[in-house]
């Protein structure tokens, strides 16, 4: 997968934005993550529409498709310091 650069810095409460391919639906990878934050201590949050939200104290993780119109998928997890508890 190619890189791109942002216009900017990025905000210093930005830990890790990733972006991975994998070749099936969002509804896969959604359900893989459904189970995989929580074993690291992180609570589901809801979302709205295909984005959902997960925290754990101290941080917020988003997960995201970037590009779902065909295969592979490519989705984004962007991880984040956040001030007090969930």
């Amino acid at each position: 997968m190619g890189t791109s650069t942002m216009p900017g810095p990025l905000p210093q409460r930005v830990v890790l934005i990733s972006a991975y391919r994998v070749p099936s639906a969002f509804d896969m990878v959604e359900s893989h993550y459904m189970q995989e934050f929580p074993r690291h201590g992180f609570a589901y949050q809801g979302g709205s529409d295909r984005t959902r939200m997960f925290c754990a104290p101290g941080y917020v993780a988003v997960l995201s498709p970037i590009v779902e119109d065909g295969r592979p998928l490519i989705y984004g997890i962007l991880l984040h310091r956040r001030d007090g508890p969930c």
